[in-house]
């Protein structure tokens, strides 16, 4: 099991008492069109090609659908007897299970039997409960529940803002890491190494969760 590293305002080795000189952060791209290579496919026909993407009207009805399905989802949860508002409390435990781990894990499957073990089956009228994770999987994409299906990060706030706190973080990590190169505190061997210490720092909460919302969703089509 591997600690994982813990990223603060000097959280590199070679970090300095002296703040380095900040650079510009915003990066301008000017694509030279002239220099594109332009390939006809015979085997294709326009019409073929029309029907592969979807057009900028279809864009738009995916949106609005999008919109209403968030503020259906909205008013629901403001609702504490809701099965919305149960969702929510759901997604909050294991959310804050993932967000705990401060080791290299790879494979959620451990904090599921984790989770289980905490909670031992009790019997309720003479019968067993099922795992925790079990019943707790089942309930989040229930039949009633598919709407917000894909939604999760949109219409749970709390998921929303910790992963975009995450993201600028990242960038700023990132952009710390380029500098020190740039100034010689790494070297070009370390960088790579770096740069995936500190991804997998920011991203192993997500990927973590995603593995959640996975097993919950096998659940919910094979129940």
């Amino acid at each position: 099991m591997t600690a994982m590293a813990s990223y603060g305002p000097a959280h590199h080795k070679y970090a300095t008492a002296t703040p380095l000189p900040l650079r510009p952060s915003v990066v301008q791209f000017a694509p030279e069109h002239e220099t594109n290579v332009y390939i006809d496919n015979p085997r294709t026909s326009w019409e073929e090609v029309t029907c592969t993407w979807y057009t900028s009207s279809e864009y738009s009805a995916f949106r609005q659908d999008c919109r209403a399905c968030l503020r259906q989802l909205q008013q629901q949860q403001a609702h504490e007897t809701s099965p919305v508002a149960t969702v929510t409390q759901i997604m909050e435990l294991l959310y804050t299970t993932v967000t705990q781990v401060d080791y290299v894990l790879d494979d959620a499957q451990v904090l599921v039997d984790k989770l289980n073990r905490a909670s031992p089956n009790h019997n309720h009228k003479g019968k067993t409960l099922p795992p925790l994770t079990q019943r707790l999987f089942g309930q989040l994409y229930a039949p009633q529940h598919w709407i917000g299906l894909g939604l999760e990060y949109r219409y749970h706030g709390f998921l929303k803002e910790d992963a975009l706190e995450r993201r600028e973080s990242l960038q700023t990590v990132v952009g710390d890491i380029q500098r020190e190169y740039t100034y010689g505190l790494w070297t070009s061997n370390e960088v790579p190494e770096e740069f995936r210490e500190s991804c997998l720092h920011f991203s192993q909460v997500s990927s973590l969760m995603a593995q959640f919302l996975a097993m919950a969703q096998y659940q919910a089509t094979t129940a």
